[in-house]
C-alpha cells in the first residue's frame, strides 16, 4: 500500500444527538488529520483521499426569533428548551455574560443551584421564585444587543421570512473577527441546544467538484455493529463498507439519531473503520471510533 497510515482527528468525531448547526453529525472529509504517500515518486505528498461533487451549498434556517420555552410554576420567566423538551444549563463561565449577579454565581460555582437559558424574562425583586433572574438577558436579548456583530455572521434567509443562515462570501462562511468571537460563541453555543423550528436545505452557494488522487480507487465506510449502531446513529445501511465514497454511492456524513432511545448511555461510542483501496487493489483498513452524546 503507498499510504501512511492515516491519523483522525479525534476532536471531530463526536456528535449530538438532536444537535443544531450540524452538530449532530460527523464529516469524516473533515475529520482527517493527515494522509500522505509514503513510498514512489509522491513519497511525503499529501493526497486527495476524497472527491468532491460540485453543487450547491445547503444549509439549515433557523427561527431565531421564535423561542420554543417552557414557564416558570410563577408564570415570570419562560425557560427555552432543547430537542428533548428539556431546559437549558447555563455554564458558570457564561453566567457573568448573561447578567447574573454574583451570589447566582457564587451558587452555581459551589454547586448548590443550576440556571437556565430564558426565552422570556418578567422576573421582579418582588418573585420570591425568581428574583435571582432580574435583568438576566434572554437568548432573544443576546441576539438584539449584539446585533450589529452577529448582522456580519447571519443573514435572513431569502424567500423564508424569520429563518436565518450562516452568512456566506465566496462559497465560505465569513470568517469570524477575533473582537467578536466572544459574542459569537456565545450566541452559537447556546442558540445550538434551543429546538428552533427549521427549514432545511436552503441554498448559500455552490462548490467546485474535485477528483481524489488517481491512485485512489475507492473509500468505503463500515460500522463494525450495525444492529447495535442503529439505535446511535441514522442510515446505517450507507455504511456497510461496501459503497464507494467517491462514486457517491455512499455518504461521508454520518448522523446522530435525533432522541437518545431508552437504555443508551449518554454517551456511547461506535466502532466503525475506513476502507481505502489503492489502484493496485491493495487495501488499507483504518479503525477508529466515534461518540454520541447528549451534548
Amino acid at each position: 500500500m503507498l499510504l501512511k497510515a492515516i491519523v483522525m482527528n479525534e476532536d471531530k468525531l463526536s456528535a449530538v444527538y438532536g444537535g443544531k448547526d450540524k452538530t449532530n453529525q460527523i464529516d469524516i472529509t473533515k475529520a482527517i488529520k493527515s494522509n500522505v504517500f509514503v513510498a514512489g515518486s509522491d513519497k511525503g505528498k499529501t493526497y486527495n483521499l476524497f472527491a468532491v461533487k460540485g453543487g450547491d451549498i445547503k444549509v439549515n434556517g433557523y427561527q431565531y426569533g421564535t423561542i420554543p420555552s417552557v414557564a416558570s410554576a410563577d408564570g415570570k420567566l419562560e425557560f427555552a428548551v432543547d430537542a428533548n423538551d428539556m431546559m437549558i444549563e447555563i455554564a458558570v463561565a457564561d453566567m457573568k455574560a448573561f447578567g447574573f449577579k454574583s451570589d447566582a454565581i457564587l451558587k452555581a460555582q459551589q454547586g448548590t443551584a443550576k440556571y437556565y437559558l430564558l426565552a422570556k424574562n418578567d422576573a421582579t425583586e418582588d418573585d420570591a421564585d425568581s428574583k435571582e433572574y432580574v435583568d438576566v438577558k434572554t437568548l432573544a436579548d443576546i441576539w438584539t444587543s449584539n446585533s450589529s456583530v452577529l448582522g456580519k455572521y447571519y443573514v435572513e434567509a431569502s424567500g423564508h421570512t424569520g429563518y436565518y443562515v450562516r452568512k456566506y462570501e465566496n462559497n465560505a462562511p465569513v470568517k469570524v473577527a477575533a473582537e467578536d468571537k466572544a459574542v459569537y460563541d456565545l450566541f452559537t453555543t447556546y442558540a445550538g441546544k434551543v429546538n428552533f423550528a427549521v427549514v432545511k436545505d436552503i441554498t448559500v452557494g455552490k462548490t467546485a467538484a474535485t477528483a481524489a488522487d488517481a491512485k485512489i480507487a475507492g473509500v468505503y465506510l463500515k460500522v463494525v455493529d450495525p444492529e447495535y449502531a442503529k439505535a446511535l446513529i441514522k442510515d446505517v445501511e450507507n455504511f456497510d463498507g461496501t459503497k464507494n465514497l467517491n462514486d457517491f454511492t455512499g455518504s461521508t456524513i454520518i448522523t446522530a439519531v435525533d432522541k437518545l432511545s431508552e437504555g443508551v448511555a449518554e454517551s456511547a461510542p461506535v466502532e466503525m473503520q475506513l476502507i481505502v483501496v489503492d489502484a493496485w487493489n491493495k487495501t488499507m483498513t483504518v479503525p477508529f471510533t466515534i461518540t454520541l452524546k447528549t451534548k
